[in-house]
């Protein structure tokens, strides 16, 4: 499983770039130096951050190599990374209002997915977005902790909008998405969550729903975040 489901092409003001299959490329039109190149990993890195929270699964970047080649007198630059991802199912799907899964919900996903992940390069720099990101990938690599990481995520959003009421207006998230999301996360005796050690003994692990309802709740939000940043 890759985090991209379908080819990726995209231009920055000196490259264009390349993603299909775990294979990254990007090309550029004139002479650049070495120092140029991680610019583009950053950038690449960012995006792979944002399409995370939809395909639920750890990635890592390989270190990039870089090749100088002619084509029809022109100079390219192309810095290749390979992209390696834990297999394993898609956690996210697309339903309508009764629940069901939309026809086209592969279509919609691999938009979705889009959207995040160039929001995410957009506002990388954006110290609560880059927070955002990094707890959710942290939820994906520390599946143990995944509930308490993903808490993370409305606490830093709380503090920037000064408090929950205002996070709820401001992100257009549901009271009872935010209540939900605070008593899996926070309340409630489980292994993954943020208070197992005041509950020792009555523990159990989250089910796969509570998980996927909570992980939903999570990329709502970032993505809602992401989205007011313009």
């Amino acid at each position: 499983m890759r985090p991209f489901e379908a080819p990726v092409d995209y231009t920055a003001p000196n490259y264009t770039v390349h993603i299909e299959n775990g294979r990254v490329v990007a090309a550029f039109a004139t002479d650049q130096p070495d120092s140029a190149f991680p610019t583009v990993h950053n950038e690449l890195e960012a995006r792979f951050l944002g399409a995370q929270p939809f395909r639920n699964k750890p990635f890592q970047l390989s270190s990039y190599s870089a090749t100088r080649k002619r084509s029809d007198g022109t100079l390219i630059l192309s810095v290749s990374d390979t992209v390696h991802v834990t297999g394993g199912a898609v956690d996210f799907v697309i339903r309508d209002a009764a629940g069901n899964v939309t026809p086209d919900a592969k279509a919609d996903r691999i938009k979705a997915t889009n959207e995040l992940a160039q929001l995410a390069a957009k506002h990388i720099h954006d110290p609560v977005a880059a927070a955002l990101l990094k707890s959710y990938n942290e939820a994906i690599n520390d599946p143990s902790n995944e509930l308490t990481h993903l808490y993370e995520i409305r606490d830093a959003l709380s503090k920037k909008f000064g408090g929950d009421k205002n996070t709820r207006s401001m992100l257009n998230i549901s009271k009872n998405e935010w209540s939900q999301f605070g008593k899996l996360a926070n309340d409630d005796p489980l292994y993954q969550g943020r208070h197992r050690g005041k509950q020792v003994g009555q523990l159990r692990d989250a089910t796969q729903a509570e998980l996927a309802e909570v992980r939903g709740i999570a990329r709502k939000m970032v993505l809602a975040y992401l989205k007011s940043l313009g």
